[in-house]
């Protein structure tokens, strides 16, 4: 059952995401989903006492060649192990908090570039 209020697209094209959390930096980190106000994330799940709900991600920047360039303010808001069997990994959704100008219609207009017409 889809719990969130705002929609997001899985995200085909190779989307990155890199941060801090605690004095340690994240880079490469894939990026699974994305909207508007957040998007979900996975890491190696050893690090997941890192992301319980709730921790600022400091320095937060999407990277994909289609994005602007800029640091979003996002906290955590979930996170859990994959559900796949024995991935080792660590899924973990964020909200977008705060962008810089302009970065939030940029983000739209990527987003409506890759959403495909739903087949009828």
């Amino acid at each position: 059952m889809e719990r969130r209020s705002e929609s997001r697209v899985s995200v085909k094209h190779p989307c990155k995401a890199r941060f801090q959390l605690g004095g340690q930096s994240f880079t490469n980190v894939a990026v699974v989903n994305l909207g508007s106000h957040g998007c979900c994330f996975v890491v190696p799940e050893p690090t997941v006492n890192r992301f319980k709900t709730g921790p600022m991600l400091e320095g937060w920047r999407l990277v994909h060649p289609k994005l602007p360039k800029g640091t979003i303010k996002v906290k955590v808001v979930w996170c859990r192990s994959s559900g796949k069997a024995n991935s080792g990994l660590l899924e973990a959704g964020v909200q977008f908090l705060e962008f810089p100008p302009g970065y939030r219609q940029e983000l739209d207009q990527f987003l409506a570039g890759i959403v495909l017409p739903s087949a009828t």
